[in-house]
């Protein structure tokens, strides 16, 4: 589509290089027999239930081509890059919440059903997204990526195209067609509840991270494509976010305007320092006489 193509990197492809975080997923989903929902979280032996999946490319590409797919596509993008975690309702089904209290954006009823089941799986049935759905948000992320290519474009776009995006705003009558997709685009980031997150764990130092699932990630993906935003970098200094004016090697450390070269001149020299200080343990653990 020509529309897309409008906000295809450098690179040759739709996803930006952002500082993301991890979300938990099941490690098992099925089709029901009907083929119109995604069952998730059966125990299977020597397995844990979930697994912590990290955006890659072709994250938001892939969940766009889901809008004219098959059940078996859904299944495959699924078992892949997670679920919605998203109840029949439309409305989160508490997994986030890693049994705290519930958000404001949380199915009151599927919320307390999908504890139940995380403490006794057998007597409950296995929590199920409808494909509808799924279909749904990827037929709304299309449609705004389509419109979104049209616009720079000084054209209109689809009618079918905003008739879907603008029904959440029936009662609202929009004129100016740029400034109607950035309410749609801001409203479809607060539902799919796009937040930064804060990380530290046993393994890595404290960070700050954006996303916090599935759907967070490709609300976040939609917004850095549709702005050309290429890439949002955390300085290895200060740890503060920030646009770089080029992507920036990920084998290197980069640094934001304020901290420039003196961080990094600053990070060399410890660096040099943790290094002669490793060699000199080295060479004195060599020369040491052994006891015999």
């Amino acid at each position: 589509m020509k529309e897309i193509a409008e906000f295809v990197s450098d690179d040759g492809i739709l996803e930006r290089r952002v500082p993301q975080g991890g979300w938990s997923a099941p490690s098992s989903v099925v089709l029901d027999d009907s083929e119109k929902w995604l069952l998730w979280g059966a125990l299977k032996k020597g397995r844990p239930w979930t697994t912590i999946k990290y955006p890659k490319e072709g994250i938001l590409e892939e969940f766009i081509g889901l809008a004219d797919a098959e059940p078996k596509d859904f299944l495959r993008y699924a078992r892949k890059w997670g679920v919605l975690m998203r109840c029949k309702h439309d409305l989160s089904n508490g997994l986030e919440t890693y049994g705290i209290l519930p958000h404001e954006n949380t199915c009151r009823r599927c919320h307390k059903l999908f504890w139940n089941w995380a403490e006794n799986r057998e007597a409950y049935p296995l929590p199920c997204e409808p494909l509808s759905l799924w279909r749904k948000y990827s037929l709304e992320l299309r449609a705004i990526i389509r419109v979104a290519g049209m616009l720079r474009l000084n054209q209109k776009g689809r009618d079918e195209d905003w008739e879907l995006l603008l029904k959440p705003f029936k009662k609202y009558n929009f004129k100016r067609r740029k400034i109607d997709l950035t309410l749609i685009i801001q409203n479809w980031a607060r539902k799919a509840r796009l937040r930064i997150m804060f990380e530290w764990d046993d393994y890595r130092d404290p960070c700050l991270t954006l996303g916090g699932g599935l759907l967070p990630s490709l609300a976040l993906q939609m917004i850095l494509a549709v702005s050309r935003t290429d890439a949002i970098v955390l300085c290895n200094f200060c740890g503060k976010p920030y646009f770089p004016k080029r992507t920036p090697n990920p084998n290197r450390r980069s640094y934001c305007s304020d901290c420039g070269i003196k961080a990094a001149w600053r990070d060399a020299q410890r660096e040099r320092r943790k290094k002669l200080r490793s060699e000199k343990s080295t060479v004195l653990s060599e020369t040491r006489p052994r006891r015999k």
